[in-house]
């Protein structure tokens, strides 16, 4: 069997954080159909800004990859040319064997109910499944 090595898949992030380590220009996005790939998200009752990634028009392997309430990867930040907390390279690792051909899927760990108006229901197929995303 073919295992899938641990892996840190760099995040467009850090492709926006000069070397001087200037923060880069904040958008503000108000749909998903932008070409910003750094998003400033704002939050009801929330007064910090909130960094987003946006892979829906390009990105690394890492866009590809779908929630499952089963997963068999799990998402850690890691960093690496920075200590600031607004930039991490995003780090997927196997939790388990993988073998070759097997869909890599990670669990979003979105709470139920958690933004009003919004629902996303889960199609996983686990025997574990949830039944909602969001």
């Amino acid at each position: 069997s073919t295992r899938l090595r641990n892996a840190n898949l760099q995040s467009r992030a850090r492709e926006l954080l000069k070397k001087d380590g200037k923060k880069p220009p904040k958008t503000e996005s108000e749909d998903n159909d932008n070409n910003s790939t750094l998003n400033r998200t704002l939050l009801p009752d929330y007064d910090g800004v909130v960094y987003t990634l946006d892979a829906k028009l390009f990105g690394n392997i890492g866009r590809y990859f779908n929630h499952s309430c089963s997963p068999n990867i799990a998402v850690q930040n890691v960093f690496v040319d920075t200590h600031d907390i607004h930039f991490p390279w995003i780090g997927f690792f196997a939790t388990k064997t993988i073998r070759s051909g097997t869909e890599l899927c990670w669990d979003y760990n979105y709470t139920v109910g958690e933004i009003a108006g919004r629902r996303m229901d889960c199609h996983c197929g686990s025997a574990e499944c949830r039944r909602r995303v969001l």
